[in-house]
């Protein structure tokens, strides 16, 4: 009975901790996995603070990539967003950070996927879709292509 109450607690305790947290003004914390949810958190936070310096302090190892364009460009269009990797900053968070053009820290890359008969197989499709939108940014997506070059390794 005790070990019942302690998991329903430990999963109480985990739901209500939101991905994306206001820590201070302009600031927020983000830890744990990007998803439709904390983009569209993430356009909102950008879009409500139109010439504000906003700081994101993240530790994320990835998350989706469906969503992942349109925060892309908030954060690049806004200009004054810098993007702080506290422990991890992986993948889909990587690119948020290239997206912002204020990144600090460690960021790492793989390639973009999918999942074909239970195995990861890359998505050369959306990788340069990826590529070419770092372009419009300014970036040479030429030197960023060897990011994309394993599913696996960071």
């Amino acid at each position: 009975m005790k070990l019942i109450f302690i998991l329903l607690f430990l999963t109480a305790c985990t739901a209500t901790v939101p991905v994306v947290q206001k820590v201070a003004d302009s600031e927020y914390r983000i830890v744990g996995k990007l998803d439709k949810e904390e983009y569209d958190e993430i356009i909102q936070i950008v879009k409500s603070n139109p010439n504000k310096t906003i700081s994101f302090y993240v530790s994320s190892a990835g998350g989706t990539s469906a969503d992942l364009f349109e925060a892309m460009d908030a954060v690049n269009k806004h200009g004054k967003v810098y993007w702080y990797s506290l422990d991890h900053c992986d993948s889909a968070c990587a690119i948020m950070a290239l997206s912002t053009k204020h990144a600090y820290g460690q960021f790492r890359m793989h390639s973009f996927y999918r999942h074909h008969r239970h195995h990861k197989e890359a998505s050369p499709d959306f990788n340069e879709k990826v590529l070419n939108k770092l372009d419009s940014y300014g970036y040479d997506k030429n030197r960023l292509r060897h990011m994309f070059d394993s599913v696996e390794k960071l």
